[in-house]
């Protein structure tokens, strides 16, 4: 009986502070104002599609999420600058994101991944993507492209 006390404590210190839900946030912005987009995900997935409407807009699905993680989306000077991140030392993937990502399809891409995979489609622009442990997939008329995984396929 105290065994099963103990791992309950146990369990119940180590969730504190995790949000066991998954929680999602949007953000919308006039396509037309999106020149360039830098997306940095240091756990989880990224898929970029192009907008079908006026509105480009980036979903964060916070898949695991606790208090030293963080996401931030701005988009300044025609930049989208989407991030998200853990502020550990060692990386415990307490912090998964995927994010569902619609970009005008002619603009430069800039993504960086630790671990997760890239899946792009249909995109007529430049693209320089970098995947620590990560498939990338890719779709579409690409301008130039440097697409590096340190250990999955890019296809």
């Amino acid at each position: 009986m105290n065994t099963l006390l103990l791992l309950v404590a146990a369990f119940g210190s180590l969730a504190h502070g995790l949000d066991i839900k998954a929680t999602t946030d949007k953000y919308q912005f006039k396509a037309n104002l999106v020149k360039s987009a830098v997306i940095h995900n240091s756990t989880g997935n990224v898929h970029i599609a192009p907008v079908t409407t006026d509105q480009a807009f980036v979903v964060v699905n916070k898949v695991k999420w606790g208090p030293r993680c963080s996401a931030n989306v701005d988009l300044k000077d025609g930049a989208l600058m989407v991030e998200t991140d853990d502020k550990a030392w060692i990386l415990d993937h307490e912090c998964r994101v995927d994010l569902i990502i619609s970009l005008p399809n002619e603009i430069p891409l800039e993504i960086r991944t630790g671990t997760g995979d890239v899946q792009i489609m249909a995109t007529r622009g430049d693209i320089d993507v970098k995947v620590g442990r990560g498939l990338i997939s890719l779709k579409g008329d690409i301008n130039n492209l440097r697409a590096l995984s340190g250990s999955g396929d890019v296809r």
